[in-house]
């Protein structure tokens, strides 16, 4: 029994340490996967910046601004529980004076003229 557990340990040891000496990365070097490094290394230079520029375009230019909405006071959406930790406790982390109502006062500038 000794024998045996101890021959299985040697085998496994074995297997452990020729896979560990592998290198996973030498495929490239001899010319396995050449091509894929070509292809990605054009789509980086070339798709992702087209990519880039149409989304730009369609963000700013052909998608519609958000509009601000009427201020409406409604019960339900203004609840607050305890005050924020921050600030006055009134407004959120993140506060736009322009496009953020305060619950039972409304907005604090002027709508943005664009």
């Amino acid at each position: 029994e000794t024998m045996a557990s101890r021959a299985l340990f040697q085998g496994v040891k074995a297997q452990i340490q020729s896979q560990a000496s592998r290198n996973y990365a030498s495929g490239a070097a001899h010319g396995g996967h050449g091509h894929s490094v070509a292809m990605w290394k054009w789509a980086s230079f070339t798709a992702v910046p087209a990519a880039v520029v149409i989304s730009y375009y369609n963000a700013f230019y052909v998608t519609a601004h958000h509009q601000r909405p009427d201020f409406k006071d409604y019960e339900h959406i203004g609840i607050r529980s305890k005050p924020f930790p921050w600030g006055d406790g009134n407004h959120t982390l993140f506060h736009n004076p322009e496009m953020n109502a305060i619950p039972g006062e409304g907005y604090e500038a002027e709508a943005p003229h664009h």
